[in-house]
């Protein structure tokens, strides 16, 4: 009973997250005690710039609204680089529209690439599946980009898709494989079989605290291949991740992680 009651105090609202893992190498131009720009001003002027970030998350004329964005210390592991978390607006007009994750890959990539070189290993987005609109178009728009390609950039990755607390994604996992399947998905490829986690609790990943149906419990994987290893196409491959639960019928705040094969993923496991 204590269990359901905190889990109906969580916040699940209409904020969006993305957060870097990897190692960076900082530029050798900026000292240690620079201090001109952070994470935050960088993101900032890039979404501005853009024309993507509005006012506030209320707001129609940008995609997101401001709210926050951070920079970890860097190990030599891989860890969490950066951070960065906006305010969708919840009301538009004509109803729900796709969520904008590739423009949240792009601009946050950029804010991290300013401070060094940066080897990515995974990104992890918390996302608002509830607010998520038709994607099928934006999709199938966004792929010709990907046709030109070096055939040698082709990544392997692993795709965990974790609604925490709220099974649903458990339940419903194939149906949301069949969703992406039924998507013309061009060079990318997203299969099957579904592996499930032990429904036992999971390390709480560190991107989150309570914007969610937390901690971990019911993650679950799949294999995707990638034309290339870049923003824009982990930014692609996240959308269709949320147009695939949306039509699993996935309506809650959901972790979609995206790991290279072999790298160490999101939440700090070896995969």
């Amino acid at each position: 009973m204590g269990d359901a009651a905190s889990d109906r105090d969580k916040i699940v609202d209409a904020t969006l997250m993305i957060g870097w893992y990897g190692r960076i190498v900082r530029h050798p131009w900026l000292s240690p005690d620079w201090a001109e720009e952070d994470m935050y001003s960088l993101f900032a002027a890039g979404a501005e710039a853009m024309g993507w970030s509005s006012s506030g998350p209320g707001d129609d004329d940008g995609l997101w609204g401001m709210n926050d964005a951070g920079q970890d210390r860097a190990g030599g592991a891989t860890t969490r680089l950066a951070w960065f978390q906006v305010g969708l607006p919840t009301h538009r007009a004509g109803g729900p529209r796709p969520l904008p994750l590739q423009p949240l890959a792009t601009c946050s990539w950029d804010a991290v690439a300013r401070i060094g070189d940066v080897a990515a290993d995974g990104v992890q987005f918390l996302v608002p599946l509830q607010l998520a609109g038709p994607s099928a178009g934006r999709l199938e728009a966004g792929l010709n980009p990907f046709h030109a390609a070096d055939p040698a950039a082709r990544t392997a990755a692993t795709v965990t898709v974790d609604t925490g607390s709220n099974d649903i994604g458990r339940r419903r996992a194939k149906d949301l494989l069949e969703g992406m399947a039924a998507l013309r998905t061009g060079p990318f490829r997203v299969t099957g079989p579904v592996r499930i986690a032990p429904t036992v609790d999971a390390p709480q990943p560190p991107l989150v605290g309570d914007m969610w149906m937390g901690p971990s419990r019911h993650p679950v994987e799949f294999d995707a291949d990638l034309p290339e290893w870049t923003p824009d196409a982990l930014g692609w491959l996240a959308l269709l991740v949320a147009e695939g639960a949306r039509r699993a019928g996935i309506a809650t705040t959901a972790l979609v992680g995206i790991s290279r094969e072999g790298a160490a993923g999101p939440g700090g496991r070896r995969r």
